[in-house]
């Protein structure tokens, strides 16, 4: 579809993110614009490009004050885009249940902290458009909220950055010919450390799994993981999560001298757009995605799970709950055939010892066992690659725009 938007030509992004970059080249074919000169027949946005709802009071300060007026005329319209991390931006937990028993201050969640910067310059609130890589995370949330009396018009639009950066890649792989010479491949070695990482690479190890596949990990470390928020006292620091797992506390010491463990000195090696991980995907079955699972609501898929789409490969999920769900509403093919994908609603506990059955079964099968599964899956594996390679979420939204 033609695109009858324009940008305002106005470098305004947050000052913590490592990803902005790539969030802002998706927008590279829309044209940039001076705010003094617009075109009556185009609707123009003042995108605004954040990593995440907390560290962007100083964008406001950028934003000259003529453009402020004509947001307040609907001749420019605020554009949000939070695209590379998925963040509570409602809060709705605390209205569930909270430390002080109190019903919470709706001004005081992130949307009203942000959307207040624009509302109190006597912006409308629905003129607003959100960004957010899945849609129906925030569109609970708000339902849980409108039946409560409050009100949300902000406008959401749901982008899969991750799927659409991976989908521009995926015809750049060859997927044929693969001699599977490991079994699986459960790469961790990120600049985060987080407990479901750390505990699937115990559990694998506590299994004597290791050599069976491609692993990597980073070191271990007692870090605290919470929601942050002044609502809840939910802190769980590392050794008291292991210590669900069997037998960690007296292994623990064994299992921090193996760490870390590295495989091939690439850390997050695949943002990088030349980076070619096919050593990994043609010699190893399946992978088992870690993905970033942070502490906030939702579902949350990254380039973690749809690499392996694009390389041709089953895969695993180590991550949010009802993620395997959410790839099936895209229109993506699992694996429920050839494992139980039951895991996929289950704490993590349970959830990466299930995992774990599923990846120590397929290490007690020999090469030629493996290839001949990987056949039986080719159908499955070649229409989630030419799915990927299709999706055009770009242009989705685009259209939203143009209405």
């Amino acid at each position: 579809m033609e695109s009858k938007i324009n940008f305002v030509d106005l470098n305004l992004v947050d000052a913590d993110s490592d990803l902005l970059d790539a969030s802002q080249v998706v927008w590279e074919n829309i044209p940039r614009v001076n705010y003094k000169n617009l075109d009556p027949n185009k609707i123009t946005y003042l995108p605004i490009f954040i990593r995440t709802p907390f560290t962007i009071d100083a964008i406001w300060k950028k934003i000259p004050n003529d453009i402020y007026l004509l947001m307040q005329q609907s001749k420019i319209k605020p554009l949000i885009s939070m695209v590379t991390e998925q963040w509570d931006l409602f809060n709705t937990y605390a209205w569930k249940k909270n430390k002080f028993n109190i019903t919470p201050d709706f001004a005081d969640i992130p949307y009203s902290k942000v959307i207040k910067n624009l509302t109190l310059r006597g912006i409308a609130e629905e003129n607003i458009t959100w960004l957010v890589p899945h849609v129906f995370n925030e569109a609970v949330q708000i339902r849980s909220l409108q039946e409560k009396g409050y009100s949300v018009k902000c406008r959401f639009v749901g982008f899969d950055f991750f799927m659409h950066q991976i989908a521009g890649h995926t015809k750049d792989y060859d997927t044929k010919d693969k001699k599977f010479d490991k079994s699986f491949a459960c790469l961790c070695q990120s600049k985060r450390i987080a407990h479901h990482r750390l505990a699937m690479i115990y559990e694998l190890q506590r299994r004597n799994l290791l050599d069976k596949g491609m692993v990597s990990c980073t070191r271990y470390e007692n870090i605290v993981e919470s929601k942050k928020s002044n609502w809840l006292d939910d802190g769980i620091d590392t050794d008291t999560y292991m210590n669900q797992f069997e037998d960690f506390a007296k292994n623990k010491k064994h299992f921090e001298t193996l760490l870390p463990i590295n495989f091939d000195n690439k850390i997050n090696a695949h943002f990088d757009k030349t980076f070619d991980e096919t050593h990994i995907f043609d010699k190893s079955f399946l992978w088992v995605s870690n993905e970033t699972k942070k502490e906030h609501s939702g579902i949350f898929i990254t380039e973690k799970t749809y690499k392996a789409i694009a390389y041709g490969n089953p895969f695993v999920i180590n991550g949010d709950n009802g993620s395997i769900k959410y790839l099936q509403m895209q229109g993506f093919k699992t694996f429920d055939k050839w494992w139980s994908e039951d895991y996929d609603l289950e704490k993590d506990q349970v959830k990466i010892k299930l995992i774990a059955n599923i990846i120590e079964k397929i290490t007690l099968k020999n090469k030629e066992e493996l290839q001949k599964m990987y056949e039986e899956m080719k159908p499955v594996l070649d229409h989630n690659r030419k799915w990927l390679q299709n999706f055009n979420g770009l242009g989705k939204i685009i259209k939203v725009l143009n209405d």
